[in-house]
């Protein structure tokens, strides 16, 4: 999936959850702007594993696409160091992660994700065996 599907999920899954959280009994103490931010970042941030996509030609993590950054592993702990400095940008980036991995998991032709890595078993919500 490109990099602005990738947003838009993010976006729409964040901005699903500020209009609860503006709406609800339970009020999370979230600045907008820093969520977005989040969103918008971890969105993005799983394919730094790829040379062409946006981030990964900015910073590139020499590995195997699909693996470690499209984990569990990896949204949580990002999730958990994040949370400690800022939590606006903590949950933006946790829901902007679970959006990408949950799209890359969507398309018919995927091979899937590693969702829970260091097994290399690959998840995918409709893939078609060849």
């Amino acid at each position: 999936m490109k990099g602005k599907a990738h947003i838009i999920g993010g976006l729409a899954l964040s901005g699903l959850l500020l209009y609860w959280n503006k709406t609800s009994q339970w009020d999370l103490s979230i600045t907008t702007f820093d969520y977005i931010t989040g969103s918008v970042l971890g969105s993005l941030l799983p394919d730094i594993d790829h040379k062409k996509s946006f981030l990964g030609s900015i910073f590139h993590l020499p590995i195997k696409h699909r693996t470690l950054t499209h984990s569990l592993l990896f949204l949580f702990l990002t999730s958990i160091i994040v949370l400690q400095f800022n939590l606006s940008i903590g949950f933006g980036l946790f829901l902007g992660i679970s959006s990408h991995l949950l799209l890359d998991m969507l398309p018919i032709r995927s091979k899937g994700i590693c969702l829970f890595y260091p097994s290399k078993k690959r998840y995918s919500f409709f893939r078609i065996p060849k």
